[in-house]
């Protein structure tokens, strides 16, 4: 998805978050976006700081991974299979 194509989702998540949350100041709710502390880094650092902690074995046995080998004749994109490492480093991140 297009960076554009990023920002509307997000607005439209915004909009529909503040149903519930009062998203009007940081001290009440906040909707972050991962471009934030992801765009900053560097494929070669992510791979070797973060990756490492990673088993291609262990990821293989998600189901999230199986249902989209199994679903799809051309199997998985690396995007797909490298967004549990970048969920992860959200994780991190937000802690």
């Amino acid at each position: 998805m297009t960076p554009e194509e990023a920002g509307s989702n997000a607005d439209a998540v915004r909009k529909q978050l503040t149903n519930f949350f009062d998203l009007s100041s940081q001290d009440k709710g906040q909707m972050l976006d991962n471009a934030e502390w992801l765009t900053p880094l560097s494929l070669i650092s992510f791979l070797r700081d973060i990756g490492k902690h990673f088993s291609v074995n262990e990821m293989m046995k998600r189901d999230s991974v199986q249902r989209r080998l199994e679903e799809r004749d051309q199997g998985i994109s690396y995007t797909e299979f490298s967004y549990m490492l970048l969920q992860a480093y959200d994780f991190l991140h937000l802690f």
